[in-house]
């Protein structure tokens, strides 16, 4: 009688537990008859015992996972415990994605004498997935699209991130820099060493960094002037900090200074050699801008 009622306690445990839990608890025999199915099943799915019973064990099985569930009933039956996600049909005609765990019972002959699978609701879960896969979407065609040359890089130089234009910088696709150093691809050492020693001091002090002006080489070998901010942060999932950095193209606007300067030193040049007075005056101070060497004799 002791051993009778530890036995009946402990089976109303296990049944609690199977009835009130919000997974789906299932037994089968080996031949695929549904021995046991949790009440959760029915209330997440609004189908009736009677409905299931009468149907076969697949009726409710999105055709486009019935090949990977059969693929991992055939596991069961070689005594693997098998996890794999598939779709269940609601009887309003919606789906519910389940990540299915399957563990078989063998018996003393070798072969699977029952099957107990335990699911679990994923349904929400992969929704907020495929939502942050499509913002990060956005988020990459939103960052490709703009002119400066975003990059994150780790304490070594390597990139962990960049976007297109900066990648175009080295003639590359963003996913061939991504986990290199500026070292595999560019030339100049001294120039790398000096973008290294400013990132990792930004890295260390945690203080942003704004350089002016600094002169790059592309990969066509051509000469640009870039603008460039940096600033420290600790990448998702990370806990060693990097360095962001956002450089903007100066070239043509430093070409185009050098081009004013070039022609006030050639109009001085002119102005200096002949004798007639030239003068430019402010129209709103009346103050002299310009006088020319003849004006004072």
């Amino acid at each position: 009688e002791h051993a009778s009622a530890a036995l009946r306690e402990t089976e109303e445990h296990y049944r609690l537990l199977a009835e009130h839990t919000e997974d789906f608890v299932s037994v089968h025999d080996s031949e695929e008859r549904r021995l046991y199915i949790s009440p959760s099943y029915f209330r997440a799915t609004d189908w009736t015992p009677e409905e299931v019973q009468s149907t076969p064990w697949d009726a409710r099985l999105h055709p486009d996972d019935l090949p990977k569930i059969k693929q991992a009933r055939e596991a069961n039956r070689a005594g693997q415990t098998t996890l794999i996600e598939h779709r269940v049909r609601c009887r309003k005609g919606s789906w519910l994605w389940i990540e299915a765990r399957s563990k078989p019972i063998m018996g003393s002959d070798g072969r699977m004498q029952r099957l107990v699978v335990w699911s679990h609701d994923i349904t929400e879960r992969l929704r907020a997935e495929q939502a942050l896969r499509a913002s990060e979407q956005l988020l990459r065609e939103v960052i490709d699209s703009v002119p400066y040359y975003i990059f994150a890089k780790d304490r070594e130089g390597r990139y962990l991130f960049v976007n297109r234009a900066g990648s175009l910088c080295y003639g590359l696709e963003p996913r061939d820099l991504v986990g290199h150093l500026d070292a595999d691809f560019a030339y100049n050492r001294e120039a790398m060493a000096a973008f290294l020693k400013d990132d990792q001091e930004v890295i260390d002090t945690g203080n942003p960094k704004f350089i002016a002006e600094e002169q790059v080489a592309f990969a066509d070998g051509s000469k640009h002037w870039v603008q460039t901010a940096k600033m420290a942060f600790t990448p998702p999932g990370a806990t060693e900090r990097a360095v962001l950095g956002v450089a903007v193209d100066i070239t043509e606007r430093k070409l185009a200074e050098q081009a004013l300067r070039d022609s006030e030193e050639k109009f001085q040049r002119i102005a200096a050699n002949i004798d007639d007075v030239l003068y430019s005056v402010d129209a709103q101070t009346r103050e002299f801008l310009f006088v020319s060497p003849a004006f004072g004799q």
